[in-house]
């Protein structure tokens, strides 16, 4: 019978096998940066590992495209999904999570924490990142800090990072500036560039002079 098939170049049907096992092997990745090589990387290598295959898209930021694509992992009837929403608010409350939650299809939150009861989290522990790089700089014995934050300044992640490495120089270093540059290499090298130009800033704010 094997014989028969290789001969026929039988290709396994894999969605109706899925159908049949309702599981997929699945897991679906969705994240607002895919430049992040967290994302684009690390999680694919994992779920591999653990005998999933991965279904990877970009939100772009975009709540329309964060909507769709959610509703083509639900079609494809992912086993799961990995999320970092667009969102920095922990509000943040799109339609498709209860939907999600109803179809009892797992999701992770990672990275923009959440406060959904339903959902899992993976996050990271802003203030403690800031304290760290500012320990680490003191330990450098540096005396003009220019720190250049990944988020617009009414982020939660980079208001905690802020605090964090503020903390950790504060009266210990002769100056300390903050450049808030979105979420972008393009626009934190744009900031960075337009700083040591000498240029105004609009993101820009003093800290400890």
């Amino acid at each position: 019978m094997l014989e028969t098939a290789e001969e026929m170049d039988y290709v396994v049907n894999t969605a109706a096998r899925n159908l049949r096992a309702r599981a997929s092997k699945t897991i679906g990745i969705v994240n607002p940066d895919m430049g992040n090589p967290f994302f684009g990387k690390l999680m694919t290598l994992e779920a591999q590992k653990a005998g999933y295959d991965t279904l990877v898209f970009d939100s772009w930021e975009s709540q329309e495209q964060e909507n769709r694509i959610i509703d083509k992992l639900i079609g494809y009837g992912v086993d799961a999904i990995v999320l970092s929403v667009i969102s920095a608010d922990q509000n943040y409350r799109p339609a498709y999570f209860e939907r999600l939650a109803l179809l009892n299809i797992p999701v992770i939150l990672v990275d923009r924490e959440l406060d959904i009861a339903s959902c899992s989290g993976v996050y990271i522990d802003n203030l403690d990142c800031g304290l760290q790089a500012g320990r680490f700089l003191q330990e450098q014995q540096a005396q003009r800090v220019v720190v250049v934050v990944s988020g617009p300044d009414d982020s939660n992640v980079a208001r905690k990072r802020v605090t964090g490495v503020s903390a950790a120089l504060q009266g210990k270093i002769a100056h300390l500036d903050i450049l808030y540059a979105d979420f972008y290499m393009d626009v934190a090298w744009q900031v960075t560039t337009d700083y040591l130009n000498h240029q105004p800033i609009i993101s820009r704010r003093r800290i400890i002079s």
